[in-house]
């Protein structure tokens, strides 16, 4: 068999429905809250499945889950409501604060996933670190379906190249995220931008490590520049929802991570 690159078994398309009806295609990712039970998450953008500018609603979305180590193709297409039963999202998100939301949602997977799933997962332990922004920064890759292309026969995503474009331990505009330049097509957004093939995962040496720089959201395609928000958001959000904080400023985000986010990864090697 050929090889694979791990990454490549974490990402899903995201196909957004409003009752019934096809209306957007998107990438996210999986996320494991290690920190509460290994709790699995699906990670993408706000935007993917609730945009009140645009007025589009999403009631549904679907993704894929792969279930073979061995036969890339075989996946399990898994249908998720966005509502339950008393119609409240089933999302988590940051609150709409001082014009600004953080385009970030974590839908939990824990009735979706199964143990015979064969998938990759991000999670707190791979934030980068300052060496590995120093010396792998230039040689980023964001991995998803850009206009839908991927290698549908397979079951596999595309990855585009891009390279740091503002400096990253220090919070774009004191914001959240940094910008990358790369070559930019709708149906990226929810994207993982990772650091690939950055040494392996303690306590396993077969799986290798490719730090989670953060998560694509929207850019400007005419200047091919991208916005990526930082990946601790991920877990903040988690723990946010977790404590029943139900509001968080975007002053103590952008407090959290100005000039200081690389405090918040591992310090190792």
């Amino acid at each position: 068999m050929s090889y694979v690159e791990e990454y490549n078994y974490g990402v899903t398309p995201i196909y957004s429905y409003e009752q019934k009806n096809h209306k957007s295609q998107a990438t996210g990712f999986f996320y494991k809250d290690i920190e509460h039970g290994n709790t699995p998450y699906l990670i993408t953008n706000r935007h993917v499945i609730i945009d009140e500018r645009e007025d589009f609603y999403a009631d549904s979305i679907e993704i894929e889950i792969h279930c073979s180590s061995n036969i890339t193709r075989q996946v399990r297409v898994v249908r998720i409501p966005l509502y339950d039963n008393g119609h409240k999202p089933i999302w988590l998100e940051f609150p709409f604060l001082e014009k600004m939301y953080v385009d970030i949602v974590a839908i939990n997977l824990q009735s979706y996933c199964y143990d015979s799933d064969h998938y990759y997962y991000w999670d707190k332990n791979d934030y980068p670190n300052k060496s590995q922004i120093e010396t792998q920064g230039n040689s980023i890759r964001v991995i998803g379906y850009p206009q839908g292309i991927h290698d549908y026969i397979h079951k596999l995503p595309i990855a585009r190249h891009a390279t740091i474009a503002s400096p990253y331990t220090i919070a774009y505009l004191n914001k959240p995220y940094f910008i990358i330049d790369v070559n930019l097509h709708p149906g990226m957004s929810g994207s993982p931008v990772i650091i690939p093939n950055s040494g392996v995962r303690p306590g396993n040496q077969k799986l290798k490590i490719h730090p989670l720089l953060g998560i694509l959201s929207a850019g400007k395609l005419n200047l091919e520049l991208g916005i990526v928000w930082y990946p601790q958001l991920i877990q903040e959000l988690i723990e946010n929802n977790l404590r029943g904080i139900l509001r968080t400023s975007i002053a103590d985000i952008n407090k959290m991570y100005k000039n200081q986010v690389i405090l918040h990864a591992r310090t190792s090697s």
